[in-house]
């Protein structure tokens, strides 16, 4: 009874997933999109993990794609 939320450095929502399974792979699947894609950008975003309508786990994670 999970939900995982992840921002921008906007504070634009980008993704958001209830009962998380640690299958997050840098897509959007909340409104900001660069063309078409749903693939984001390299960066710094923000997230939230809440378990049971507690957040358990908050920070920041840089997303890095391979070259």
């Amino acid at each position: 009874n999970n939900r995982l939320e992840i921002w921008n450095r906007w504070g634009l929502k980008v993704y958001e997933s209830l009962n998380y399974q640690n299958n997050w792979i840098g897509e959007n699947t909340i409104g900001f999109r660069i063309g078409n894609e749903n693939i984001l950008p390299e960066g710094t975003y923000f997230y939230k993990l809440i378990v049971e309508e507690k957040v358990v786990f908050q920070g920041y994670i840089y997303l890095k794609r391979r070259r």
